[in-house]
């Protein structure tokens, strides 16, 4: 311990974040900061724990890591403005249980953590609102429960003072003053920074003695409560007058609107909509027994059917505007506009949201007269604010220094976007663009006597195309109309296109942020970190394959044309896998059963583990979301090849990806989901060719299976693998290193990958059928390295980029075989598939790309493991394309599942694997007597299991067809819900799950912002650019959790279990890639005895 440890209780942002910066900025503190969702510090004088402080387990738990502290500081709060004639008893019951309940739980469990130590000291972050002589007849600030709650919390700090005053505790609440935070942002602009309000509460903390207790301090160290107000308000904040180009007076109080006749018969017909909804639902809440509680409006439209009633143009507009949000919700906000129908009404908060969501409030927008001498200002100070401070401020937009001031200028207020990430102020103002511009051209009007001026007219105008609002955002800066109408001009001529659920020019969606449920990220902030480990040799090539690391495009085993051979004849013919000895082999350890991988992970305070191989399938899915399904970049594909296929991933790698968090010690590890896996002979061939391209001849051949037992055993001692260990936020990874070479960039590691031929992928259960498919030229549809190389761009690349990163690896070494013969090798270097796959070879995409990733991955582990801790989950994730009314979006679910359940989906195809082991392994006939004797012989098991995705891969990469939708019973439940998976479940669908499961789900959402630009995706990235994220996790209800849940495992699980054996609408490509194969047996059998003819020759002498 140092000599000063402070604990600070809802660390994660605000006045909590800045107090352990502040603190942790002395060397001689300790800090230990708590949140809900832990993040690291880079200080290594902060610890994190995680605490809920409405969850008296996580308090306790985190209070059991505290040995001795000297001060408390309990700052987690909630606070929104609202009051309580408008809520409901269960909405104050989650105040008290947060802002009273919450400190209470905190100072109980971390009171033995004080007493350790003689300082003592306890501090309640409190609020003006608690004070009771403050409150009476306040109109300013939050109020009703909020206030109701702090006051409670007061009362709390003199209870704890009169209860442990003689133990020497000294507990005080203080009021932190109006502070720039999300809650403080709330009242309007004017707020302090946060650092500054930490410096003025540490001051106060530092100087408290022992007489101190119970008080309740201002930030300015004087005694609340005051006789006289807190604040000073000399002036009324400018009233805004919304005005939607309407015929008659405008009422001469300010916000209230006036809607055109266009828009009133729209309202109208909205109107009559709703009711029809209401209908509808209620029909259906009876006839299901339930409520309209989790409907959304997506099910609740599809009943209306609004083609036959005439409402689709209405019905579009609501479902692009409330996509996925609940029914209740959106008949609520339309009930309460209704009023808009026949006149000019006032606008309230909710009003101007919800008609700005309809997109009734947009161009014109007017204000009242203000005099041009009077400037709008507010202040937290207790004092009246002096004429000096009210002057006007141009900091928001730099001027030169001899800039002359302009005098008799209005100040007005500036609203900017919430949640911004390292935003300037002419990045966040945007124009609808040049046609916008000259259609409010054609409707200006003089300006009527006393109005504003028109460039302040035209800057605001400019400002609320983008759909920026003039309440509830969050940085507000003071600024002269000239500045206004500078920076809105400055980002027309940028062209930064309007924020919003708006329309990409691809056709795509940018999702819309709001609520508080947003966060945000950056690619460029979190890198992946090595972590050096003492690690084994890794073996390098042999057979003088390295030089084809070195050159672009395939190396091919033997030349066609001249029958040279480049490379050692020996490789040609493949060692059946009957013949080799996998025992010698190590046994794949998955990532819950690494020891060694756990404890480094507690070493270095990691809270999640993982392989590339295990993480790699639900990463696909965060790629998926982020570059919003971005098709693949052919341009390495040569112009002859002709595939009638797209230039999508194949349906199995978009379809959804399960794993399991397996929980142990603190630690929780990612386990691939086996429960579709199936048996093949590719991952064991896959395993054995490893070898013999980092082996020589002799070395090799020592792994052919003989009857001499001594020599088998004696080739067992396999030296261990080598792996990398990284670290990303809270994950430690691992990677096993296949091979490495010193010349190569990097760290000069590199992945070993065979590829099977299309007929050898397709048949693979019954892969001797497609043995005699060749490889016989470098470009064309059929038979050639190019076609391989398209399929892999389509259902691997993917993987094998995610893999590369993982491993700090340079790229993928692949060799091209049909399981009996070797064809040729190929380098795929990590800018190489970036250009497949994010469309340019420069790294700073992909790697940001993957950062993000992780840090989404995070996120959605933390609020799983917190609903749910100390317990193993099953994770489903699925990424859903956008609509053409709204974004893309991720599904994610969480299901608490005991050891045994894991175990029993683990091997439930572990009798259907055991008979092909049988079969492959030991060819000539055997007793059934021998079954049994399976496991205790040769376990080759985990090499040759394999997700059955390899088997229908091909056919749904030949001509574009997806063979497994066309044979699937249950096309039409997929299909109808590819729109946003929220539709009614299907007849025939199997039964939801017991109720008394728990299932925790979200759909997550995002928005790329790349320099300030909100994009449907970043294209083009470099390292001058910056790319960052809002992203949003919106819990599911249960019943609509329960029903989505059904239909993604069904989409897996028609995805991976494609049935091979009823293959009548593919039975015309089966049949071709038969006929394929028997020829090119034909055409291997000639080559062969052409060669038998002629002397071999091998460059280079072999």
């Amino acid at each position: 311990m140092t000599s000063n440890t402070t604990i600070v209780v809802g660390a994660s942002r605000g006045i909590g974040l800045e107090l352990v910066r502040y603190l942790a900025s002395n060397p001689e503190n300790h800090v230990i900061a708590t949140m809900r969702k832990p993040f690291n510090f880079e200080q290594a004088n902060i610890n994190v724990l995680e605490l809920d402080q409405t969850n008296q387990r996580s308090v306790n738990a985190a209070a059991r890591k505290v040995a001795e502290a000297d001060t408390l500081i309990v700052n987690g709060a909630i606070g929104e403005d609202e009051l309580l004639t408008q809520i409901s008893s269960d909405r104050l019951l989650r105040y008290l249980d947060i802002n009273v309940a919450g400190p209470h739980r905190v100072i109980n469990a971390f009171l033995p953590a004080l007493r350790a130590r003689k300082t003592r000291k306890n501090i309640y972050i409190s609020s003006t609102a608690a004070s009771l002589t403050g409150q009476v007849g306040e109109k300013w600030g939050l109020q009703g429960p909020y206030a109701t709650s702090k006051a409670a919390g007061n009362m709390l700090t003199v209870q704890f003072h009169n209860e442990l005053e003689e133990e020497g505790f000294t507990v005080v609440a203080i009021h932190p003053g109006w502070v720039a935070t999300d809650m403080g942002n709330l009242a309007g602009p004017g707020a302090m920074p946060a650092i500054e309000s930490v410096q003025k509460i540490m001051r106060i903390v530092d100087g408290l003695e022992k007489g101190d207790g119970a008080k309740f301090f201002n930030i300015d160290g004087t005694i609340l409560p005051c006789i006289r107000h807190i604040r000073s308000r000399p002036v009324k904040p400018i009233d805004f007058r919304k005005i939607i180009e309407g015929k008659g007076n405008v009422s001469a109080q300010g916000d209230t609107v006036k809607l055109s006749p266009e828009h009133k018969h729209e309202l109208d017909a909205i109107d009559q909509f709703r009711l029809l909804m209401r209908e509808k639902a209620e029909s259906a809440a009876r006839a299901a027994s339930s409520s309209t509680q989790d409907m959304t409006i997506e099910h609740i439209v599809e009943l209306v059917d609004p083609r036959t009633k005439g409402f689709k143009k209405v019905a579009s507009k609501l479902q692009t505007a409330y996509s996925g949000r609940l029914y209740e919700e959106v008949d609520s906000d339309l009930n309460s506009i209704m009023p808009f129908k026949s006149k000019g009404h006032v606008l309230s908060d909710s009003t101007e949201r919800i008609l700005t969501r309809l997109e009734y409030l947009g161009d014109s927008v007017e204000t009242d007269s203000v005099p041009s001498d009077q400037v709008v200002s507010l202040t937290p100070n207790e004092t009246p604010v002096p004429e000096e401070a009210l002057t006007p401020k141009t900091d928001s937009v730099p001027e030169p220094q001899s800039a002359a001031p302009v005098p008799n200028q209005q100040s007005i207020l500036i609203d900017t976007p919430k949640d911004f990430l390292d935003l300037t102020p002419e990045q966040l103002l945007a124009t609808g663009g040049e046609d916008q511009k000259k259609k409010k051209e054609k409707k200006k009007k003089s300006p009527r006597p006393g109005s504003t001026s028109k460039p302040r007219k035209r800057a605001f105008r400019k400002i609320n195309t983008i759909g920026v609002r003039f309440r509830n955002l969050r940085n507000v800066r003071s600024t002269r109309a000239a500045d206004v109408g500078k920076i809105a001009e400055k980002t027309t001529r940028a062209g930064v296109r309007k924020t919003g659920s708006t329309k990409d020019e691809d056709g795509g969606h940018i999702a819309e942020m709001m609520g508080d449920r947003v966060q945000v990220a950056s690619g460029a902030k979190i890198p992946l970190t090595p972590m050096s480990m003492d690690t084994p040799e890794v073996p390098r090539l042999s057979h003088d394959l390295s030089r084809v690391l070195f050159n672009p495009g395939v190396y091919q085993l033997q030349d066609p044309r001249s029958r040279v051979w480049n490379f050692d004849p020996y490789l040609g013919n493949l060692m059946p896998v009957s013949e080799f000895n996998y025992d010698a082999l190590n046994k794949y350890i998955t990532s819950s059963e690494d020891v060694h991988l756990r404890e480094v992970a507690q070493q270095r305070g990691k809270r999640y583990i993982g392989s590339t191989s295990s993480m790699s399938g639900a990463l696909v899915h965060f790629h998926f979301l982020l570059s919003a399904f971005r098709k693949l970049n052919l341009e390495n594909l040569s112009r002859g090849f002709s595939d009638e296929g797209s230039a999508s991933f194949t349906r199995i790698q978009k379809g959804p990806s399960a794993i399991f968090l397996r929980y142990k010690d603190g630690v929780y590890a990612v386990d691939a989901d086996k429960e579709f896996d199936s048996a093949n002979i590719l991952m064991s061939l896959g395993r054995s060719m490893e070898k013999l391209l980092t082996s020589d001849k002799e070395q090799f051949e020592r792994y052919r299976r003989t009857e001499d037992a001594a020599k088998d055993a004696d080739v067992n001692s396999t030296q261990p693998e080598a792996y990398h260990y990284s670290g990303l936020g809270q994950f430690l990874l691992r990677s096993q290193l296949d091979a490495y070479d010193p010349r190569l960039p990097g760290t000069g590691m590199f992945d070993l990958k065979t590829r099977a031929v299309a007929a050898v992928r397709h048949m693979v259960r019954d892969h001797e059928k497609g043995m005699g498919y060749q490889i016989k030229e470098r470009f064309g549809t059929w038979e050639s390295y190019e076609r391989e190389y398209f399929d892999m761009m389509r259902s691997a690349f993917l993987k094998y980029s995610l893999q590369v990163r993982m491993g700090r690896m340079d790229g993928i070494f692949v060799a091209y075989h049909n399981t009996e013969r070797l064809f040729g090798f190929q380098y795929v270097p990590l800018p190489e598939l970036d250009f497949a796959l994010h469309g340019q070879s420069d790294r700073v995409l992909g790697d940001q790309e993957f950062s993000l990733s992780i840090q989404l991955l995070n996120y959605i582990f933390n609020e799983a493991t917190m609903q749910h801790p100390g317990q193993s989950l099953r994770f489903h994730f699925e990424a859903r394309p956008a609509t053409s009314a709204s974004p893309q979006f991720m599904y994610v679910f969480a299901e608490p599942v005991t050891e045994d359940e894991i175990v029993a989906i683990q091997n439930s195809k572990k009798d259907e694997i055991r008979a092909f082991e049988e079969r492959i392994f030991n060819p000539l006939p055997k007793d059934g007597a021998d079954d049994a004797d399976l496991e205790t012989t040769s376990e080759p098991m985990p090499a040759v299991q394999q997700s059955n995705a390899a088997n229908v891969q091909f056919l749904d990469s030949i001509l574009g067809i997806d063979i497994s939708e066309a044979m699937s019973p249950e096309k039409n439940e997929t299909s109808s819900s590819d729109s946003d998976g929220e539709t009614a479940q299907r007849a025939g669908t199997p039964p939801s799950p017991a109720p008394e499961k728990p299932l925790s789900a979200w759909k997550l959402t995002i928005r790329n912002l790349v320099n300030g630009k909100a994009v449907l995706r970043p294209e083009k990235l470099t390292g001058a650019d910056t790319w960052g994220l809002q992203y949003s996790a919106k819990p599911l209800s249960s019943s609509e959790a329960r029903r989505n849940y059904i239909m993604c495992k069904n989409r897996r699980k028609t995805a991976l279990e494609s049935p091979q054996d009823a293959d009548v609408a593919a039975n015309f490509y089966l049949q071709r890639l038969i006929s394929m194969s028997r020829d090119g047996a034909e055409w291997r059998q000639l080559q062969d005895e052409l060669d038998a003819e002629k002397e071999r020759v091998v460059l280079y002498g072999g």
